[in-house]
């Protein structure tokens, strides 16, 4: 292994391990805050947010292991933007399609399938904008951009309800932390305006 492949790894699992600790344990911090039974457990809830910021951080460093040693080694035999997506494919089903974690539980599962479906999302839209670059005359290009955002919403939330309709409380289709949110607006329960500010265990188990 070379100095500069190397001092680029180096590189990539210190940016990976900052970034996905900061962004992980602040949000993880204010909801355990939020959720604390007792306020004499606060250092515990301070502890478990430290512990995901690490779990997050460590999954964007091996991440970014595979991606840059896959990179380099194709660099020379493939054109860039076929050795990139190599290197992100591999790192994907190494990673974050759980293949890391077959023999032995090393990364977090939960993080994993949030980080996934964040950025699926964000390929969802990537792909969208380069149809509309590739088939609409620039000067449509914007009407065309809004129009398809609008119609994209309403396909997202009328298959989302549809198969809401579907589950029927069987976590077959939606995730539990989706149907339960759902079942909190539309279900038969009327709620008080006071569980607005009702934040506990309770709270934590219906949406793990």
């Amino acid at each position: 292994m070379d100095n500069e492949l190397l001092e680029a790894i180096l590189r990539a699992v210190q940016n990976a391990l900052i970034y996905g600790y900061r962004i992980r344990f602040l949000h993880s911090l204010a909801y355990n805050v939020a959720t604390l039974p007792r306020p004499h457990e606060l250092l515990k809830g301070v502890w478990k947010s430290m512990r995901l910021g690490v779990d997050h951080g460590k999954i964007l460093a091996v991440f970014a292991i595979v991606f840059r040693v896959v990179k380099t080694v194709l660099k020379r035999r493939v054109d860039k933007p076929v050795a990139d997506f190599i290197a992100g494919f591999l790192g994907g089903c190494l990673v974050y399609g759980g293949l890391v974690n077959r023999r032995r539980r090393m990364l977090n599962d939960a993080i994993l399938q949030q980080i996934t479906m964040y950025t699926l999302s964000r390929l969802v839209l990537a792909l969208g904008r380069d149809v509309v670059n590739a088939a609409v005359p620039d000067r449509y290009r914007k009407k065309a951009r809004d129009m398809s955002w609008t119609l994209g919403c309403g396909l997202v939330w009328g298959g989302i309800m549809l198969y809401y309709r579907r589950d029927g409380g069987k976590d077959e289709y939606l995730p539990r932390a989706m149907r339960v949110s759902l079942d909190f607006i539309y279900g038969s329960v009327p709620h008080a305006w006071r569980e607005a500010f009702q934040y506990g265990r309770e709270d934590k188990k219906r949406t793990s």
